[in-house]
């Protein structure tokens, strides 16, 4: 029982748990090393699923006088103002996400800028499915693992004084 404890505990729980993390934003990573996708004109219309969320940016050198809106779509904006810079060396500022409520079509007009851009659609059951699991299950396997290495342990410690 120590030793399955010690292995629950040490290796399974930690190991899920940034395995459901790594799994969780994998698709973020991918999409950071391509980079965002221009919006044409600065509006982009899109297809949008239910739980779906677009991240929307602009160059750093345009984010003092850049504006984005939601100009139709039943969705939830998120101000935003994160600099991330892309592997190309491009700097941009992350002004707004865009998360549908239900399925729809969003069109999102910036001003301000001309090098408007997005990344996504990301679903945000996709993104939070594997974290959350691999979270639970990585901390249940970490529970599971130090009540089984108490457990030896008390056995250990009672079996030396027979």
């Amino acid at each position: 029982m120590l030793i399955v404890g010690l292995v629950l505990l040490l290796v399974v729980g930690p190991l899920m748990t940034i395995g459901g993390i790594v799994w969780g934003v994998g698709s973020l990573v991918s999409d950071t090393a391509a980079g965002p996708t221009a919006m044409e004109g600065g509006e982009l219309t899109m297809e949008l699923p239910a739980s779906d969320m677009l991240l929307i940016y602009v160059p750093s050198a345009d984010a003092d006088a850049a504006q984005c809106t939601l100009a139709e779509g039943d969705a939830q904006t998120v101000p935003s103002s994160s600099t991330v810079t892309f592997p190309d060396g491009t700097e941009y500022e992350q002004i707004m996400g865009v998360a549908a409520v239900s399925d729809t079509t969003v069109t999102i007009s910036c001003t301000g800028t001309d090098g408007a851009a997005y990344m996504g659609p990301y679903g945000m059951l996709d993104m939070m499915g594997p974290l959350l699991i691999g979270v639970i299950v990585g901390v249940l396997a970490g529970l599971v693992g130090l009540v089984l290495t108490i457990i030896g342990i008390v056995r250990l410690v009672r079996s030396g004084r027979r």
